[in-house]
C-alpha cells in the first residue's frame, strides 16, 4: 500500500492487495501510519467490505443490491459515477 499526500496537505492511501481480509489490512495501515478510526472512511459493494465498514468512522455501500453490506454502510449510493459518493466525504462546510 502506499500512503500519499495531495497538494492541500490531504492524507490517502492507495492499496493494491489480493487479500480477502480487507479489515486486518486497514487495521496494519491504521496502526503503522498513526491514522485515527475516526478519519478514516471505507467503500465498498461486496461483504468482504463488512470488516472494513466496521473500523472506519465513516462507510459508503457503493451499486451493491447486498442488503447486509447496506444495513452495515452509513451510506448507500447507487449511481455509476462515483464522484456521487463526494457528498459523503469531508468537510461538508467546504
Amino acid at each position: 500500500y502506499d500512503i500519499l499526500e495531495d497538494d492541500n496537505g490531504n492524507i490517502y492511501g492507495k492499496i493494491n492487495l489480493d487479500s480477502r481480509d480487507k479489515g486486518a489490512v486497514l487495521r496494519k495501515i491504521i496502526n503503522e501510519n498513526d491514522i485515527r478510526e475516526s478519519e478514516v472512511i471505507a467503500v465498498g459493494d461486496e461483504e468482504i467490505d463488512i470488516e472494513m465498514f466496521e473500523i472506519a468512522k465513516t462507510s459508503i455501500a457503493v451499486n451493491t443490491n447486498n442488503s447486509n453490506v447496506i444495513e452495515k454502510a452509513t451510506y448507500h449510493v447507487k449511481e455509476e459515477n462515483l464522484l456521487e459518493i463526494l457528498e459523503y466525504i469531508g468537510d461538508r462546510d467546504e
